[in-house]
């Protein structure tokens, strides 16, 4: 999977978006077409959280705006990437919270993928504890 295009759109959203002390970028693809985008929300929260396991009164994360976006939908077949850009303005550790996963497994995700602390997209597997190259 080529994630340029979503890298670059990560760094074109970051300016205008990051309100927090890293940035957070999530988009859902069918195949390379982008379905959805979305970033942390810093000052929302919504109450469909509470149905994926996240914290309660947890902020919007940007995956679940994204899949809001869709209408949370069953996704099988569709891949969730998530990017974090640091204040560093490098790509980092964007691994899932056990909200997000839980929001991955519930919604039937194909693919997951997520940047580790060195910029890398790491595969993400839903029947495993840690992620996998």
């Amino acid at each position: 999977m080529n994630f340029n295009r979503l890298i670059e759109s990560a760094y074109a959203l970051k300016g205008r978006f990051q309100t927090g002390r890293a940035f957070h970028f999530a988009a859902i693809l069918s195949k390379s077409k982008i379905l959805s985008i979305a970033t942390n929300n810093y000052s929302k929260t919504h109450p469909q959280t509470l149905q994926f396991n996240y914290q309660p009164n947890s902020r919007l994360h940007a995956e679940m705006s994204a899949a809001l976006k869709l209408g949370l939908q069953d996704c099988s077949g569709l891949t969730i990437v998530s990017i974090r850009i640091d204040n560093n303005n490098r790509l980092n550790n964007a691994i899932f919270c056990p909200g997000c996963k839980e929001l991955i497994k519930q919604l039937n995700f194909k693919n997951c993928y997520h940047t580790d602390k060195n910029g890398n997209f790491i595969r993400y597997e839903q029947s495993k504890t840690n992620p996998t190259s």
